[in-house]
């Protein structure tokens, strides 16, 4: 009779799922945190423009993940070959960073999810803070991100900064440097250290995204 217990190898460790606390077999916030490939929507050449400074941390960060710019009509962003959507890209995508009008981002949400995109991160504003209408536009964000199970930092956020890995998702105009922690110290060493912009709701976004919910955190009151 099985007990749904598993051994890894012969005369190895007996583990079991249920022990897992850390969900080392998945690990959800590796899409937002430590992606593989990154779609920017909104790319431009603009100088000064949020879409051109994503880009430009993105491509020069050492995060050795893939960045595909998602432009409707040019057929590169400085100098990067551009699709005109996500549905376009050849690769699977791991993450969306959004940086276009609110009235698009529920479209885009939609297409992320149908692509099979596991996180996006919206830069976008103009939504709840902006009244009723805003509201109604992050309701139907929320329910296509539900349908796919897409964790989404933002939206109307600054980004993800990730010093350690080498990742700059966020606007920035500059670079935070990584910081070393005193494993002797009393307070427990930092493993992860990230800028997601007002995200004053971080430890529950965490939770959520580790029981598989989805969050609208950083930047919505």
């Amino acid at each position: 009779m099985s007990t749904g217990i598993k051994t890894s190898k012969p005369g190895g460790p007996v583990t079991h799922p249920a022990h897992d606390v850390l969900r080392s077999e998945q690990r959800p916030l590796d899409a937002l945190f430590a992606p593989q490939s990154v779609a920017l929507i909104g790319a431009t050449e603009k100088v000064g423009s949020v879409g051109r400074n994503i880009l430009r941390n993105l491509i020069t960060s050492p995060f050795g993940g893939t960045v595909f710019p998602i432009h409707p009509s040019r057929p590169s962003v400085l100098g990067i070959k551009a699709y005109t959507s996500v549905a376009a890209v050849p690769e699977a995508v791991e993450l969306a960073v959004i940086a276009t009008p609110a009235p698009t981002v529920p479209g885009i949400i939609k297409e992320c999810v149908d692509a099979g995109v596991r996180g996006a991160i919206i830069i976008s504003a103009g939504f709840r803070e902006t009244g009723p209408e805003g509201f109604e536009l992050e309701q139907q964000v929320l329910a296509e991100a539900r349908r796919g199970r897409l964790r989404i930092i933002g939206p109307n956020c600054f980004g993800v900064m990730m010093p350690l890995s080498g990742m700059n998702a966020t606007f920035s105009t500059e670079t935070a440097r990584p910081v070393a922690s005193d494993s002797s110290a009393k307070a427990a060493p930092s493993v992860l250290r990230c800028w997601t912009g007002a995200c004053a709701r971080r430890w529950a976004l965490a939770r959520s995204f580790l029981s598989g919910r989805c969050w609208m955190s950083a930047g919505v009151t």
